[in-house]
């Protein structure tokens, strides 16, 4: 009897040892088979977002060729009305330095540097300065003023601007002269 009782004890904590094992295993497998699922999902996730990202790339570069063709067709037209306003016959273009802005009365002048720009394959941006004479030249009351902020765009400032900007480096402007008078100043980029 003895033997028996051993027997059954052995048996019940046998029986009782691997229940929880099977149950365990049991939640092992569901855990596993739910985190298959996620793993699925975040899968289905990252394919649906990839193909979000294309889309996105895609228009992104449609928009970037518009904006480009854009660009172009104003930089064309830009210098399509260069060339016609250089063409006409009361307007003179020069192209300088302003030394100093000077006020007589009411009416302002500017002693100005001219130079000429010339193609020079040997100088580091192919071309170079050369100074000619220094020239007063009068100013209009409606005069525009365009200066460089940085590279680009250029900006328009009042006269009582320009003399502060001049301090922050030595800038070329061209001067668009209409009847005797300065009618525009548009500083020129140099590289």
């Amino acid at each position: 009897m003895r033997k028996e009782i051993i027997f059954l004890c052995f048996f019940i904590l046998l029986a009782a040892g691997c229940q929880p094992e099977k149950q365990q295993k049991v939640n092992s497998g569901n855990e596993e088979n739910s985190m298959q699922k996620e793993l699925l999902t975040l899968k289905e996730q990252l394919v649906e977002m990839q193909s979000q990202q294309k889309e996105f790339q895609s228009l992104l570069e449609a928009e970037n060729n518009h904006n480009k063709e854009h660009y172009d067709e104003l930089w064309f037209r830009t210098v399509q009305m260069e060339h016609i306003v250089n063409h006409i016959p009361d307007l003179e273009v020069k192209l300088g330095y302003i030394q100093e802005i000077k006020s007589h009365d009411d009416k302002k002048t500017l002693l100005v540097q001219l130079v000429d720009m010339k193609e020079d394959n040997t100088s580091p941006n192919n071309y170079k300065i050369e100074p000619r004479k220094i020239a007063e030249i009068p100013l209009s009351d409606e005069i525009s003023i365009y200066i460089l902020n940085g590279v680009f765009p250029a900006v328009s400032i009042p006269l009582e601007e320009l003399q502060a900007k001049m301090r922050d480096y030595n800038r070329l402007f061209h001067f668009h002269i209409m009847n005797g008078e300065t009618i525009m100043l548009t500083e020129k980029y140099l590289p």
